[in-house]
């Protein structure tokens, strides 16, 4: 699969495959996508295979905040530093389709749309697909007063968010999306949790729930990134925990989506940090200590950072034999560490 901009002897396949894709009331001409090729090649993405396009996504950037009708066919409206990209279509042949190939092509034009320090991508879609597009980060914002086509149609936005903080010293920029946890500052507890781990280039660290990778991050700008791994059961999360990870020149860190540690096989880990989703049941946090001990070496240790004190201390009393517990701004943050090979639990009954 390979994926290029446009040119304008483009225009004929793109338009037959805008004509395929559809309905006769909703398609963009000929005429159309040719003007489109000479305001804003740079606004289409062609995904070929075996040099065959099979699809493509197009839209202009404009700095107004909602996706017009008269956008469609007015190129005037295009600024190539707009601050917002619109997109028009997601087109794939009938034949290349439930392959993941519009998943592939709208994370380029995401990847494509930050770089370009746009604030974030707008398009339309109908209801069925909100879904899909939520997926990727997309918020529905309810019907648009679009009526293209004679369709009713659902406004969805993504919104990229930019964050830089210094951490112990270490100047950090991170890439955020809406849906993320705490995409717009970051959490309070986390940074809590981080006052209580000092890392050396003699630890072995996991970032267990990375979200998009602060702790994975800072850790593998002081221990080193061979010796960090960082997990999440979000897919978006871990997509977007690697892009934070090349951006801060750490992209040797292992990111793997993992539900809990079910993808994790190391059991040497000296450190193991989570924030765990602690508005939940218990379930998962459970999951997290009992397996989170399997996976550290003796020595090792576990920290946890909550806004409850007595299910977590009790539980991490009774699988690692006790927990130390720091407070700040109503957070509560818990260091537990592994001195026996077994659990507190087992240890009474031998």
């Amino acid at each position: 699969m390979f994926i290029r901009k446009a040119v304008y002897d483009d225009a004929p396949i793109l338009a037959e495959i805008e004509q395929i894709c559809f309905p006769p009331e909703e398609k963009a001409s000929y005429t159309t996508i040719r003007e489109r090729l000479k305001a804003y090649p740079e606004g289409f993405w062609i995904l070929e295979k075996n040099g065959i396009i099979v699809g493509f996504v197009n839209g202009l950037a404009t700095d107004e905040e909602e996706l017009r009708d008269e956008m469609y066919a007015d190129t005037s409206f295009h600024k190539a530093d707009g601050k917002w990209q619109m997109i028009f279509g997601v087109d794939v042949l009938p034949e290349y389709r439930k392959r993941g190939l519009a998943a592939i092509m709208l994370r380029r034009v995401i990847d494509d749309s930050y770089k370009a320090k746009r604030k974030g991508i707008v398009l339309t879609c109908k209801e069925h697909l909100i879904h899909y597009y939520e997926r990727f980060g997309f918020v529905d914002e309810g019907v648009s007063s679009s009526v293209h086509g004679g369709a009713t149609w659902h406004k969805m936005r993504l919104t990229f968010y930019k964050l830089t903080i210094d951490i112990k010293g270490v100047p950090l920029e991170l890439k955020t999306r809406a849906e993320l946890f705490s995409p717009r500052n970051i959490d309070h507890g986390t940074l809590a949790m981080l006052e209580h781990v000092d890392f050396s280039s003699e630890d072995k660290v996991l970032d267990l729930g990375c979200g998009y990778g602060v702790v994975g991050i800072l850790a593998a700008k002081l221990s080193g990134p061979q010796n960090v791994t960082m997990c999440d059961i979000d897919l978006l999360a871990v997509e977007t925990a690697g892009e934070n990870a090349i951006r801060n020149g750490v992209d040797g860190i292992r990111i793997l989506q993992s539900d809990g540690l079910s993808a994790i096989a190391d059991k040497d880990y000296s450190i193991i940090l989570s924030n765990p989703p602690y508005h939940s049941d218990f379930s998962v946090a459970k999951n997290f200590i009992e397996e989170g001990f399997k996976r550290l070496r003796i020595g090792g240790k576990m920290i946890m950072v909550t806004k409850r004190l007595d299910w977590y201390k009790n539980k991490l009393t009774s699988v690692f034999g006790g927990a130390m517990v720091y407070t700040k701004d109503g957070y509560f943050v818990f260091v537990s560490e592994k001195r026996h090979p077994f659990t507190a639990k087992k240890s009474k009954r031998r």
